[in-house]
């Protein structure tokens, strides 16, 4: 009489491919295709927007679309730099180290 084997239940495996030479990634897979590629959770494979990421050190770094905050500045005559529209002055104090005084 042959004894009985519990069949061998694989939990899943998912995948991030992407190009290690610019850590862009192209496709997510929970088969085995050939390719460099690190393990994700399944929350990540379920939500992660391809192209708001790369991968950098074996890990993934999202990219922040969110609008940064510009001072466009101009040098004035006496060496001071202000803005553009002449609302802001940045004064340095020592070093690097700048204000903002506003002219109001």
């Amino acid at each position: 009489m042959a004894e009985f084997a519990p069949p061998v239940v694989e939990t899943p495996e998912y995948r991030l491919y992407y190009d290690i030479e610019t850590g862009k990634p192209y496709s997510l897979s929970m088969e085995k295709p050939k390719g460099d590629y690190i393990v994700i959770s399944k929350e990540q494979f379920e939500s992660v927007i391809l192209s708001r990421i790369r991968i950098k050190d074996g890990a993934i770094k999202y990219i922040d679309f969110r609008p940064k905050n510009v001072l466009k500045l101009q040098c004035d005559a006496d060496g001071e730099f202000t803005t553009i529209t002449n609302d802001m002055m940045i004064v340095s104090s020592t070093g690097d180290r700048y204000s903002i005084k506003k002219h109001e």
